[in-house]
């Protein structure tokens, strides 16, 4: 059904979230969370509407326009850099070119000469030569290495040492031979290898400097000494001249008359001799950015970028359209706070909507970004992770979230305006023209204005997220492992993650999207709304392959459909016909498969390496795998505890209900069940674990084979004749004791706390399984479940003689005897506890 709505300015919006807003330490912010996150309180659903603060031109809000030089791009055959520089003996691969700068190269086609390649240069192998000026950079790209199957931009380790031996080194002999610094240089690229690998593995490269003098003649030197060795690979070796972030050193009026002198006075204060290039190999970011002059936050309105890019590149308004629609493969949109009308875009305009100007790229953006900004893990903002989240402590908020919340409030309390920017790339020709006397009420329309309650709109947004993510925490742990619980966390991370940067929309991330966003059909859909964009309507895709609906953003910001809240349960999406993440997404977000989320994430009484002082090496382990059977709902209980009846607390069931407050969910399964299935994987972690012998060569001392382990029963534990199947062990027949202490490590009671550097019981599936079981229960029905369990380990023949810190004991201790020799153990064996004195009867090939 849906719910009568309710328009709220963003101002309007935060004013609510304020009311609804209460002390961190309030056991329920439900209210708030839903508000904020879903848009929904009291029955009705929220709107936003930014429009509300749009820059009308009768209110003459006073704005202030500059242009200025952003970045600069340049290819040429020689390195045309006046100054000295940083040379790098061997680059690192982190410095090569990998990400597009929306530039192409042709290249000739042999098997069509009228059809050349067009290949964009992040696709070329390339490396950096040095920097200059701390932040400029000068790469070689290789032109003759690439081809149509041509994976990746880095240089090949053994075309890299050629580069060096027969290309830099030499070269560097010949400009520095006067001086004498090239002895300081590596001899060759191995040796350079060799002195910059560190004890720990990690690679550690030097670099040198080159005088100016030395420099100017550096690329023709280091093409004569490549073509001297016929290194034929490195013909047509270009150099790519990278000037970033001068920004703030070039800003003027954007008028014609202020222009070249600017210009030039760019090229000079970086050191590049205008006189040695050619203009249509050089590429300027020429940018527009517009402040608002009474301090407050400036915004690009989603539907302006098909009249600013018609008047930044001079074309025609329906041009301009076609190239920034949503079914357009040059047009990317990035949502800005998580408004739908607010957004920047980029474009690629393409040869035939490039105008003019030839401008190849096209940016708008606003200038909010620069306070999260971090380069890590191929991402430019700071992120979270699902893993981290998933690995939060009872109780314990997101410090990511936290961090950000207090960032955001931060902003709103004091003077941070956004300003609005506008960027195209253009070859160098056109940098005076490009730009020029931009119409002011284009902009005007195309702006949306804000106080600082922009930055008290995403801080409540942070807030709401990191009080949502700490109720989970605060949750049984097996309900996080539940589905919908699982992709509300997912759903979490993401919006946290969007709040400062463009929405992630790659595949695993459109697949999130259908999970936690509402949707509408396909046909009639209003693309401005809709969650994700290039593709979604993508022209020529047959109808049959597309879906059938699409996520979208009715309400004006990305809100969450409504999920659920019951006492000591996680919040979750119900997750009664709402879409799944395929495997592949899933593992993108959470590392395991959902099978194993339980297992990896939640080990309920075990504390892993935060219980053990930090000096300490816990082992390698891997999760022992499951027990398998054909048809596993066949089998049958093997307990009875009828006068326990269920578990003590039910495990929330994703069956499609809407279990609001004070509902009970359906128990996971009877006790009986349960046990059983814990009682069935005992045994096949048992056999799992057991050693090895010694040296990579040498067999397991358990004769089972890997497969057959995982569909043993305890029959295997009964068997009185050892070698049936055991290569060689120790027994000794226990008493009484040793089989309690046996037991009391293996079936620990409730209050049992597992801590410090232990072997196999952490990473055994029964063993997590039990202790969450147990966490579940009271303490009298606890101890009535080790008593049933403790009655059934006394009808198996042998046990292994479990320590606290090991499963399975291999050294040698006293009173245990050689299985296969019948002698006191004198070397290491897997030791067992054991009944009686067990047979030994080798096959007889052996």
């Amino acid at each position: 059904m849906e719910l009568p709505l309710q328009r709220f300015s963003i101002y309007d919006f935060c004013v609510k979230a304020q009311e609804l807003s209460k002390p961190q330490d309030e056991a329920d912010h439900t209210d708030f969370i839903k508000f904020v996150l879903c848009g929904i309180h009291e029955g009705e659903q929220a709107v936003v509407d930014p429009y509300l603060n749009a820059i009308r031109e009768q209110e003459l809000h006073p704005l202030e326009v500059t242009r200025d030089f952003d970045s600069f791009l340049g290819f040429d055959k020689d390195i045309i850099v006046e100054t000295d520089m940083t040379v790098s003996p061997v680059s690192r691969h982190a410095d090569a070119l990998t990400k597009s700068i929306h530039l192409t190269l042709e290249i000739a086609n042999p098997e069509d000469p009228q059809k050349p390649y067009h290949v964009p240069f992040h696709k070329i192998p390339n490396l950096e030569i040095g920097k200059w000026e701390g932040r400029n950079s000068v790469r070689a790209f290789f032109p003759s290495l690439w081809s149509p199957g041509c994976d990746s931009p880095i240089l090949e380790q053994e075309k890299h040492a050629q580069f060096y031996d027969c290309g830099l080194r030499p070269a560097v002999d010949h400009l520095d031979r006067d001086i004498g610094l090239s002895s300081e240089w590596p001899p060759t690229y191995t040796d350079e290898m060799f002195r910059a690998r560190t004890t720990q593995g990690h690679l550690a490269f030097q670099t040198k400097v080159l005088r100016r003098s030395s420099v100017r003649s550096l690329g023709r030197t280091l093409r004569r000494s490549l073509e001297a060795h016929r290194v034929t690979w490195a013909k047509g070796m270009l150099f790519m001249h990278q000037v970033q972030g001068v920004k703030a050193a070039t800003m003027h009026v954007p008028l014609w008359q202020n222009t070249g002198t600017e210009l030039l006075g760019f090229l000079e204060r970086n050191h590049i001799s205008p006189g040695r290039m050619q203009a249509d190999q050089w590429f300027v970011d020429v940018a527009l950015q517009v402040k608002s002059q009474t301090g407050q936050s400036l915004q690009w309105r989603a539907d302006s970028h098909g009249r600013l890019v018609a008047e930044a590149l001079r074309i025609s308004e329906e041009q301009a359209n076609q190239i920034t629609s949503l079914r357009s493969s040059k047009y990317s949109k990035d949502t800005v706070a998580h408004l739908v009308a607010l957004a920047g875009c980029r474009v690629e305009p393409g040869v035939r909507t490039e105008g003019p100007f030839e401008a190849k790229y096209v940016s708008i953006y606003s200038t909010d970004k620069a306070h999260t900004y971090a380069k890590e893990a191929g991402r430019s903002a700071k992120f979270m992770t699902c893993e981290k989240t998933l690995k939060l402590k009872e109780g314990e908020p997101s410090q990511f979230c936290y961090d950000l919340h207090n960032l955001f409030v931060h902003a709103s309390q004091g003077h941070h305006p956004s300003n609005a920017r506008l960027e195209v790339r253009v070859p160098l020709g056109f940098a005076e023209q490009v730009l020029e006397n931009f119409d002011e009420d284009i902009l005007r329309r195309s702006l949306l204005s804000f106080s600082n309650v922009e930055w008290s709109l995403r801080a409540y947004r942070a807030r709401a997220i990191c009080l949502l993510l700490k109720a989970q925490t605060e949750s049984i742990s097996a309900s996080r492992a539940v589905y919908g619980s699982l992709i509300l966390t997912a759903g979490c991370v993401w919006l946290a993650n969007s709040l400062h940067c463009r929405p992630d929309d790659k595949n695993a991330s459109r697949n999130l999207m259908r999970c936690i966003f509402p949707h509408t059909p396909r046909a009639g859909a209003d693309p401005s709304s809709l969650a994700y964009l290039r593709g979604s309507l993508a022209e020529g895709e047959a109808p049959d392959a597309q879906e059938p609906t699409l996520p979208y953003h009715p309400y004006g910001m990305f809100f969450f459909t409504d999920f659920l809240t019951n006492r000591r349960h996680s919040p979750r999406f119900s997750m009664g016909g709402r879409e799944r993440l395929t495997d592949g997404s899933f593992e993108y977000f959470f590392i395991k498969p959902f099978d194993e989320i339980s297992t990896y994430y939640f080990r309920t009484g075990v504390l892993g390496r935060q219980g053990v002082h930090p000096s300490r090496v816990m082992n390698k382990a891997v999760i022992t795998p499951r027990f398998y059977h054909d048809e596993p709902e066949t089998l049958p209980d093997l307990f009875n505890t009828a006068a326990l009846g269920t578990i003590g607390d039910p495990i929330v069931i994703d069956d499609g209900s809407d279990l609001e407050e004070g509902d009970i969910a359906e128990p996971e399964g009877t006790l009986d069940n349960t046990l059983s299935k814990i009682w069935r994987q005992f045994i096949v972690d048992l056999l799992s674990k057991s050693p090895n012998q010694k040296g990579a060569g040498s067999p397991s001392y358990l004769k089972i084979a890997l497969k057959d382990r995982l569909i043993s029963t305890d029959e295997v534990l009964k068997s009185k004749d050892l070698a049936k199947y055991w290569t060689d062990c120790a027994w000794k027949v226990a008493g009484a004791k040793e089989w309690e202490v046996a037991f009391r490590h293996l079936w620990p009671p409730k209050a049992h706390i597992l801590v410090g550097a232990v072997q196999n019981y952490g990473n055994c599936s029964y063993y997590l399984k039990w202790k969450d079981l147990l966490s579940r229960m009271t303490d009298a029905d606890a101890e009535e479940v080790r008593k049933q369990i403790r009655a059934r380990m006394d009808r198996l023949m042998w046990w292994p003689n479990a320590q606290q810190d090991r499963i399975w004991c291999t050294r040698v201790q006293r009173h245990f005897t050689l299985a296969s020799s019948g002698q006191p153990q004198k070397g290491p064996a897997p030791q067992l506890l054991v009944r009686f004195r067990p047979r030994w009867t080798p096959a007889e090939d052996e």
